[in-house]
């Protein structure tokens, strides 16, 4: 239950559970779909019919980049080849230096995307023997989404194209109670979502909406495509960040999960500014990453203590929901601000 203003802020380790990448594992899937360009096969590729699912032959991805999207095979290759061997490691980071790729570059994002949708890993106690963080916080706060008929005091803001997170919670409320989709769809619209790249798509329960794990077609590419956003487009992210500061000025609590921390992202959020406390994950951030990261943000953050914990674990054993922590938690963040300002000493 929540007692307080809360926002999640979501990095690509928050889905990761549910099959989707991180940054470094993005950049290796598009280079493995994309790879047969350097064949000589595919020069003269030839059309594929704009209904025809391609999903279930990565081997037909080739031939609609050239004949859907007009993409000349010269391009395939030079973007192939360039951000193969770019140490970037991810795509968001190459495409910010190279933006004449953007175009292809967000059709290879939402392709992978859009593929790695697999709604039978939404059923946690089938396929996990610990609970996902989706379920653990559908069940922390369900009761207060159905009960109270108006928004919930959660604002989600996530940096994923994915769309996992309502489709579970979606899916979750159908499962639970019996409600028609539309009436789970008016229930979870209480949660407030934000994603600032933009997401796959529309939502799995609007009309024209491609349905969540299910056959990938061209047009939901095109359609998936459109609505990403790149960091280096920065006109398209005023009114986004616009409302993300709102949020996070009137927030409470603030917790930062699965997050890259990316130096762009960083200074956007500009995390100082905020009155309400910050808490985050720190898996798989080692400590001299976690004392620069302390120190950039002036010791706003109280991160978790342990590296190996997820977000369940983050939440049951060291940060709860309602900020409530361990007392070892606050010792350990404290050494790190005496540890900082020794060094600037």
């Amino acid at each position: 239950m929540l007692n307080n203003r809360t926002v999640l802020i979501l990095g690509a380790g928050a889905s990761m559970r549910y099959g989707y990448p991180s940054g470094v594992e993005l950049k290796k899937m598009i280079v493995r779909h994309l790879m047969p360009v350097q064949s000589p096969l595919y020069a003269n590729a030839s059309a594929i019919n704009n209904h025809e699912i391609i999903d279930s032959d990565l081997d037909k991805l080739i031939p609609y980049l050239i004949q859907n999207c007009a993409f000349p095979i010269q391009t395939l290759k030079d973007f192939y080849t360039d951000f193969n061997e770019s140490p970037r490691a991810s795509i968001d980071s190459f495409l910010q230096e190279r933006k004449e790729f953007l175009e292809i570059g967000k059709i290879l994002i939402a392709h992978a995307i859009l593929r790695c949708e697999n709604s039978g890993g939404f059923h946690d106690v089938v396929s996990n023997t610990e609970p996902s963080w989706y379920q653990y916080l559908f069940n922390e706060i369900v009761d207060q989404l159905v009960m109270q008929d108006q928004k919930l005091s959660l604002t989600v803001i996530t940096y994923n194209y994915d769309r996992s997170f309502e489709s579970y919670f979606v899916n979750g409320l159908i499962k639970t109670y019996g409600m028609q989709p539309s009436e789970a769809k008016r229930i979870f619209e209480r949660i407030k979502v934000i994603h600032v790249h933009g997401t796959v798509g529309t939502h799995q329960w609007d009309v024209f909406a491609k349905p969540y794990g299910h056959s990938l077609l061209p047009i939901h590419i095109e359609q998936a495509a459109n609505s990403l956003h790149i960091i280096s487009e920065e006109d398209a992210f005023v009114e986004t960040y616009r409302e993300v500061r709102s949020e996070l000025y009137q927030a409470e609590n603030i917790f930062i999960l699965g997050f890259g921390y990316h130096k762009a992202n960083l200074e956007r959020l500009n995390l100082t500014s905020y009155r309400g406390n910050i808490y985050s994950t720190r898996t798989g951030i080692e400590d001299l990453e976690l004392i620069e990261l302390n120190r950039a943000t002036e010791g706003k953050i109280i991160f978790g203590k342990d590296k190996n914990h997820g977000i369940v674990d983050f939440f049951r054993k060291e940060i709860t929901l309602n900020g409530i922590f361990a007392p070892e938690i606050m010792v350990f963040n404290n050494e790190m601000k005496r540890y900082n300002r020794i060094q600037v000493i």
